[in-house]
């Protein structure tokens, strides 16, 4: 039993692992990397050549990392970024390291530290913030479409010839007359009578 209730919860674990990597799509940007966030002496453009490396999403997060009471990260609008303006932030702005903030928008956003003269000296970042990672649906296979079987008409009827054992039709034939018999009453014998009165009448005319 104790075996099946740990099998049952190495697999619980890794069902829940498994969906946790599939829903926590987010990367964490460290700003700045190793340096940090501080005011870049050697190249006012640092934070932005480090954005332009990046790309960010919306539920990504940014990790400030700094001296603490040193330096503070404020959140601002395109106007006041483009001036050092820390009079109108947006927002609260921490002092305590290390900040984070979750990007929930897209489009542009701008930070800067509101120490005076370091937004001057380059420590100032501007990211753009893009659609957060869709996964591609789950694609259905298309499965062929069935086979049609062909339905097959039963043959024509044939009409057989009768059988050669059927019995021939009956022909009434009349008998030849039989050879030697008294003359029958058909044209062959009126003829030989009419023959038989002429000859006796041309023996009659000779008498006289």
């Amino acid at each position: 039993m104790a075996a099946c209730s740990m099998n049952r919860l190495v697999g619980f674990l890794f069902v829940a692992i498994s969906l946790l990597h599939c829903t926590s799509a987010q990367t964490t940007h460290i700003v700045g990397d190793a340096s940090g966030w501080a005011v870049p002496l050697a190249d006012p453009t640092f934070y932005s050549s480090w954005a332009s490396r990046q790309t960010f999403r919306v539920n990504d997060t940014l990790v400030f990392n700094f001296a603490s009471a040193r330096h503070d990260v404020a959140t601002v609008t395109r106007t006041a970024y483009d001036a050092c303006d820390a009079s109108s932030p947006i927002g609260p702005v921490p002092t305590t390291s290390p900040v984070t903030v979750t990007l929930t928008t897209q489009g542009l956003q701008y930070y800067f530290c509101s120490v005076q003269g370091h937004c001057a000296a380059g420590q100032k970042l501007s990211i753009n913030v893009v659609g957060a990672t869709v996964s591609p649906p789950t694609r259905t296979p298309t499965l062929p479409p069935p086979t049609r079987t062909p339905t097959l008409s039963p043959p024509p009827s044939i009409a057989m010839p009768p059988s050669s054992s059927a019995t021939p039709p009956t022909t009434s034939m009349a008998p030849p007359p039989a050879a030697g018999g008294p003359p029958s009453n058909s044209a062959p014998g009126v003829v030989v009578t009419g023959f038989s009165v002429t000859i006796l009448s041309v023996a009659l005319a000779l008498l006289l």
